[in-house]
């Protein structure tokens, strides 16, 4: 295994291990062995983690492993993440916004052109 491979090992067992005690502050259960409680099958089910996104990311940034110029590259990984899943799920929402419009039933604005059979066929709509 190479240093940087080993790096990134000894970060990753080091951010389970914060994450865990997290867990252990918030009061969340642990897998026993023996099958998973609800509430743990429900949060993972969910991909929930009870902490809020900065605080996690502060978190993580204490590791007295890291320097302070590896701290800032994570806090700048972490905006540049965050803006790049907000953009797509923003392009997401756009769309379907798009598609549900002629179908909005309780829509206030009115469309400027009219649905031509051509687009119809093109988007599936009766």
């Amino acid at each position: 295994m190479t240093s940087t491979n080993s790096n990134k090992s000894v970060a990753a067992r080091g951010a389970v291990r914060q994450i865990n005690a997290w867990q252990a502050l918030l009061g969340v259960p642990k897998n026993s062995g023996t099958g998973s409680s609800k509430i743990v099958s429900r949060w993972r089910s969910k991909h929930f983690v009870p902490v809020r996104k900065a605080q996690l990311i502060e978190l993580l940034c204490e590791d007295q492993k890291l320097g302070t110029v590896e701290r800032e590259q994570f806090r700048q990984l972490c905006a540049v993440l965050e803006a790049t899943i907000h953009q797509d799920y923003h392009r997401r929402l756009e769309e379907l916004k798009n598609l549900y419009a002629p179908l909005n039933p309780d829509a206030v604005t009115c469309d400027v052109r009219p649905i031509t059979d051509a687009h119809r066929s093109r988007t599936g709509q009766r």
